[in-house]
């Protein structure tokens, strides 16, 4: 009988543990999400895309989101793999203007992460996700190889931001510094930001009209 209350104690002690570690994991996932994904619409392939994958948008699908009269900004944004030090990783572009005027990425550090990344716009200089840092100890400061068509080019790590989306890692650039070393590739995807006021829905629906026209 004692082995058995035992063995029920250090069960619910278990239980208890976990729902703890549940509660204080999911408390700063809820808030991340919250703060980073802060686009009114985002717009994407019709069957979702893999990493590395062919699955872009179209110029015309960009050219109707980006004429509509209540689109503010968009953030352009292309994921490619990358093998970093054997290791398959996430390359992304995105637009780091429209980032700094109308996104809320949370930055690890440093402390002046927003300036950092205003002087990283066009620059070979990149931003890493938390797990890449952790995971190959890189951090804001350093310098880390990245294989491209041109061959192997070194880019400073301007900021460390938050990510819960990707645990292998990921490196992002400039769409510009992107372009120089990649081409012109279609983007997997497009934030738009809206006016003041607009609808999303609305916007959303207009949208999906000019296009069947």
């Amino acid at each position: 009988l004692t082995g058995s209350v035992a063995a029920l104690v250090v069960s619910l002690s278990m239980m208890v543990a976990i729902a703890i570690m549940i509660g204080s994991f999911r408390d700063p996932v809820v808030y991340w999400v919250g703060q980073t994904l802060q686009a009114d619409l985002f717009v994407g392939p019709g069957i979702r895309p893999t990493v590395g994958s062919e699955q872009t948008l179209s110029a015309d699908v960009i050219a109707a989101v980006q004429r509509h009269p209540d689109v503010l900004a968009l953030d352009s944004f292309r994921n490619v793999d990358l093998v970093y030090e054997g290791n398959l990783t996430v390359l992304g572009a995105g637009t780091f203007d429209v980032v700094l005027a109308h996104g809320s990425l949370l930055f690890k550090s440093p402390a002046n992460a927003r300036e950092e990344l205003r002087q990283a716009i066009g620059q070979d200089a990149v931003i890493v996700s938390e797990p890449f840092s952790k995971r190959y100890r890189k951090r804001d400061g350093d310098t880390l190889t990245v294989q491209t068509p041109q061959g192997p080019r070194d880019f400073r790590v301007a900021a460390v931001y938050y990510d819960y989306s990707n645990d292998r890692g990921v490196v992002i650039m400039d769409v510009g510094t992107f372009r120089r070393y990649f081409g012109e590739l279609p983007p997997t995807g497009v934030a738009a930001f809206l006016k003041p006021g607009a609808d999303p829905e609305r916007v959303r629906a207009e949208m999906l009209a000019s296009m069947d026209e």
